[in-house]
Formats: structure tokens, C-alpha cells, sequence
């Protein structure tokens, strides 16, 4: 699981960069309409979300993780973590809404924004690599939305990686629309 997880995490990366890392500032900041993301708001977005699990993994790995009496039980973890885990799949044939906390700036994105997903997406690989013996030993977090929320391990990990690939299609999806105009 980590060596896969790694592997997609380097060709997320690299398809953001190679896709729309030559595009200019108007095309990076684009939107259809006031209510969808900008390619640069999705790039942002994933940046976020890798910034909150930091924190989780960085508790984790301290041992100053604290969760529910309930996030011991594996079922309750499992519930949780696989329905986040549909809710985040590539096709994006479920539409949702995002948490707050998770909301891209409004303003303008820079054209570094691809600098800054490279080094977060770094940072999210070498934190895989030491969580290793936590993925083995099956340990549970809670989302960065709430503590009340828990999941396996290697299944939040799961859900980034695999949050990237809808945001990719997203962005692909926009790119097009920009190019038909």
C-alpha cells in the first residue's frame, strides 16, 4: 500500500505539472461561473488538505494522538473511513461540497502554486515513509474536519491520494471547457 500510495502521489504531481504547469495566470485562475474552483483553487485545495493531515500524522507519530473512546473499535473506523473514501472517488459522479476549512482563497493564485504542490506533495510522501510502522500496526486518526471522525490509518492516506485523482479530473474537465471557448 505505502509504495503504491507513493507511486500515485509522484504521477498526481506530475500530471498537475505537466498539464497545467505552463498554463498563464488567466488560464490558472479561469472559472465557468462564481461557484466552481479555478484550476489554481483545485491545486490550492489539495495543498490544504495535505497541511491538515500533517497535523494528524504529526500527533500520530508523537503519541499525542487523542481519540473517541469509540475510535479504538475497527468497525466504527472502517464505517468512516470507507464512506469518506466513495465520497472522494475520481469519476465525480457524486457532486459535494467541500468542509470550510478546506475552501481555496478567493483571491488569485500565483503561478507558484505548482512549487508550492511539489513541496507539499514531498512532504506528504516522507511522511508515509515514517508512518510505516503505524500502517502496519493498523493505528486509527481522525480527519482534520473533526475528532469525532475516525479512520484507519492507511485508509486516510487512501483518501488524499485518491481526493487528488477527482481534483486532477476536475481540473482536466475545466481545461477543456477553457479550451472550447
Amino acid at each position: 500500500m505505502q509504495q503504491n500510495c507513493i507511486e500515485r502521489i509522484d504521477t498526481n504531481t506530475s500530471l498537475f505539472n505537466s498539464h497545467f504547469g505552463s498554463v498563464g495566470k488567466e488560464t490558472l485562475n479561469w472559472k465557468p461561473n462564481p461557484g466552481t474552483w479555478s484550476i489554481g483553487q483545485n491545486i490550492e485545495h489539495l495543498i490544504q488538505i495535505n497541511e491538515t493531515y500533517f497535523k494528524v500524522f504529526s500527533e500520530l507519530e508523537s503519541g499525542s494522538i487523542k481519540l473517541p473512546f469509540y475510535g479504538r473499535i475497527p468497525f466504527i473506523s472502517s464505517f468512516f473511513g470507507k464512506l469518506i473514501l466513495d465520497a472522494v472517488e475520481p469519476d465525480r459522479k457524486k457532486k459535494g461540497k467541500t468542509f470550510s476549512i478546506w475552501d481555496p482563497s478567493e483571491s488569485t493564485v500565483p503561478l507558484n502554486i505548482f512549487e508550492q504542490f511539489s513541496g507539499s506533495q514531498k512532504k506528504l510522501k516522507e511522511y508515509i515513509l515514517r508512518l510505516e510502522p503505524h500502517i502496519k500496526n493498523e493505528a486509527t486518526i481522525y480527519t482534520p474536519v473533526s475528532k469525532y471522525i475516525v479512520l484507519p490509518l492507511n485508509t486516510g492516506i487512501e483518501i488524499v491520494v485518491t481526493h487528488q485523482e477527482r481534483h486532477f479530473n476536475q481540473a482536466i474537465e475545466l481545461f477543456r471547457e477553457i479550451n472550447q471557448k
